[in-house]
């Protein structure tokens, strides 16, 4: 059997699609769940020739009769625990939603029974790429080393790329993404956390086991030709992000799942493990030449990774990367002046976003919002190497984009390409919608996000102020202007009376909650998102010393 954990004393256990299907075989399973999502996890288990013992459902009317396509018995949850307590149990509904999600419900359901669960990760939907054409069958066919095309010793360069939330990266990563010294996986690390699966799952697995894991996390890029309302918005790239010129979302970005798997095999051994260098090397020469990028054995290539991770530590990368994993490894930061990267996403993640998501924005990226704006995030990077670290603003970018992309190419010792002045993934034009309601797009020459913005409905004047007085370090670390007095020079006591006058945007948010809570929009309880905040920037205003190792890609002086 595979990993397994104990949740409440209850056994869980979740290593890979073909652990589930070892331990199937072992002590036959049972799918939670007999509508649409049971029947897709019942073709895909079906094609490892596993049969469930039945379905269970908590719909009375499922269980009139048997399941229509398998014939398998439909039972009561306790009818289904009587009969076969020693089968594997798997929920195949939605995750979407939370603690409100059926999904989770009926984990608690199984939790409580004592029953064997695959409820640590297993999702039917991250594994109908297994359904489309081929795709299965590339599983067994014999694997062919070819020529011509990218493996992973010809990738020995990395750099990561990260962001303050809401500063532009998408935006970055689609100018470099047609570079032809560069590959790239765009949003790859918004997908999926690569690091946190290597560690929990993928450094245990070799060969094709690995490979089904690895393309199961790359779902959101691969073709389905499944109905697309069976697949939720955030597993679906084009859908959730990138656009036509017409606002429809661009489905040409989405790759053949079985070539992928063609190609992602000729570099996983079949015997060993792999490091985590190894495994970011094998995914993006495999992706890479799905889509077709040219390879010159002449050339020295990038990978670009886009962490996407907002406030990432990326001194946890040095617990993951072999001395030896890459020859170059280098560190990318896109930032935004402070106060108006705050009030974008205060504008984005709270006050224009869907009242159930309102919350979990607020508890969860409030507090790391800030010290990004303050500049923590950028201050772990202190103790590398000079060369290692840039940062790139996103004014520049929209100001002096060819520019900016010119310097970016020096640091990186590669030559400029004028595939750099446009927004594309996979060398395909993409565009951004210019709100969640309209079928406009944004194309790369848009300034919109730099023209002058009135912050009155988030800010007062005195908020900004206080904003500015709070970020000046950063601001002027990073070459932005300041024209307010040091912040050292200020007293603890008048400090902390600074920041007990509330802000207009907690007083904005606070407002919106407890509508939220009122329509019954959201399961939230109220908390006291500001306590944690204003403890961090009390101690950073009392503490902090100005840092002025921010070293900025400062865009070439045109000719």
């Amino acid at each position: 059997m595979g990993l397994t954990t104990q949740c409440s004393s209850v056994p869980r256990f979740y290593r890979s699609l073909f652990d589930i299907v070892d331990t199937a075989r072992e002590r036959g399973i049972v799918f939670y769940g007999a509508g649409f999502w049971g029947e897709i996890t019942w073709r895909i288990f079906r094609l490892f020739s596993v049969k469930p013992l039945c379905f269970c459902d908590d719909d009375p009317d499922k269980r009139t009769q048997p399941h229509p396509l398998t014939q398998a018995p439909v039972l009561d949850i306790d009818e289904a625990v009587r009969r076969y307590p020693n089968a594997v149990y798997l929920a195949t509904v939605s995750n979407i939603g939370g603690k409100a999600a059926p999904r989770y419900r009926m984990n608690m359901v199984l939790q409580e029974r004592g029953v064997l669960s695959a409820d640590s990760g297993f999702h039917a939907s991250r594994y109908t790429f297994l359904l489309e054409d081929h795709a299965y069958a590339q599983l067994n066919a014999p694997i062919r080393r070819e020529e011509g095309v990218f493996h992973k010793e010809h990738l020995d360069r990395v750099f990561f790329l990260n962001h303050m939330g809401n500063s532009g990266i998408s935006y970055l990563d689609q100018l470099i993404d047609s570079h032809p010294e560069i590959l790239n996986i765009a949003m790859l690390g918004h997908k999926t956390d690569l690091p946190q699966l290597y560690e929990s799952r993928l450094q245990y697995l070799a060969g094709r086991e690995l490979a089904v894991e690895i393309a199961s996390q790359m779902n959101p890029y691969l073709k389905c030709s499944l109905p697309e309302e069976v697949f939720f918005s955030s597993y679906r790239l084009a859908q959730q992000f990138y656009l036509d010129k017409e606002g429809r979302p661009e489905q040409r970005l989405y790759i053949d799942g079985a070539a992928f798997l063609h190609f992602l095999l000729q570099e996983l051994p079949e015997e060993r493990t792999i490091s985590f260098g190894e495994l970011i090397r094998c995914i993006f020469a495999a992706y890479s030449n799905v889509i077709g990028k040219p390879f010159d054995p002449r050339k020295i290539y990038w990978i670009l990774y886009e962490m996407h991770q907002v406030n990432y530590d990326v001194n946890a990368l040095d617990q993951l990367l072999l001395q030896d994993d890459f020859a170059d490894r280098r560190y990318l930061f896109i930032i935004r002046e402070s106060v108006r990267h705050c009030y974008s996403w205060l504008r984005r993640f709270v006050t224009d976003a869907d009242a159930d998501m309102r919350g979990y924005h607020v508890r969860s990226s409030l507090t790391d919002l800030f010290s990004c704006d303050l500049g923590l995030m950028l201050e772990r990077t202190s103790s590398r190497a000079a060369k290692q670290v840039r940062i790139v603003r996103f004014e520049d970018l929209k100001l002096h984009r060819s520019q900016t992309m010119q310097a970016l190419c020096q640091w990186l010792g590669i030559s400029y390409s004028t595939n750099m002045e446009e927004t594309t993934v996979n060398g395909i034009s993409v565009y951004f919608p210019v709100s969640s309601n309209s079928s406009q797009v944004h194309g790369a020459d848009s300034l919109s996000a730099v023209s002058p913005c009135d912050y009155s409905d988030l800010f007062s004047e005195f908020d900004v102020l206080r904003l500015n007085l709070l970020f000046q370090y950063c601001k002027r670390a990073c070459g932005y202007a300041v024209d307010v007095p040091d912040l050292g020079q200020f007293s603890m006591p008048f400090l902390e009376n600074l920041l007990k006058i509330p802000f207009r945007f907690e007083q904005v948010i606070q407002r919106m909650l407890e509508q939220d809570v009122q329509n019954g929009c959201t399961d939230d309880e109220l908390f006291d998102y500001m306590a944690p905040l204003r403890k961090l920037l009390l101690s950073y205003a009392c503490q902090h010393k100005p840092c002025g190792y921010f070293t900025c890609i400062e865009p070439v002086e045109s000719d």
